[in-house]
């Protein structure tokens, strides 16, 4: 019974010292990128400017959601363009998600220490981007 009751009350200090983002959530996150026309290049630069990916639509990217820093999302610009079409940028940009909300009234806001420093706490704004290019 001793033994039962110290497994627990580890247990439940293990849950109190971690974010629900944290286990539920993921570091990185998939964004399809798509154009009409098809076959528009696609630049995407990181917050610092870095270019992250260089291609054409159809794509789908695998975006890092932090930048390993407390509060630290990512945030990143997508640029798509056609010779010929007027070239159209998506900012996208990260969002605390439910499993960072909902899991800090669970666990007595101690997910406030753990989760900002992991991308788990954040999802992606927009989620999908469809461009549709104007002549």
């Amino acid at each position: 019974m001793k033994n039962t009751l110290c497994i627990f009350i580890l247990l439940l200090i293990a849950f109190y010292l971690t974010g629900c983002a944290l286990m539920l959530g993921k570091e990185t996150h998939s964004i399809p990128i798509m154009s009409n026309p098809v076959e528009a290049s696609v630049l995407i630069h990181d917050e610092n400017g870095i270019e992250i990916f260089n291609g054409k639509t159809p794509a789908l990217l695998n975006l890092s959601k932090s930048d390993g820093n407390y509060w630290g999302g990512k945030t990143y610009l997508a640029t798509i363009s056609k010779p010929g079409f007027k070239t159209q940028i998506y900012p996208i940009l990260t969002v605390p998600n439910n499993y960072f909300l909902l899991g800090n009234i669970m666990t007595i806001y101690i997910g406030f220490f753990i989760d900002p420093f992991s991308g788990h706490m954040y999802n992606f704004s927009p989620e999908i981007i469809v461009a549709t290019l104007e002549k």
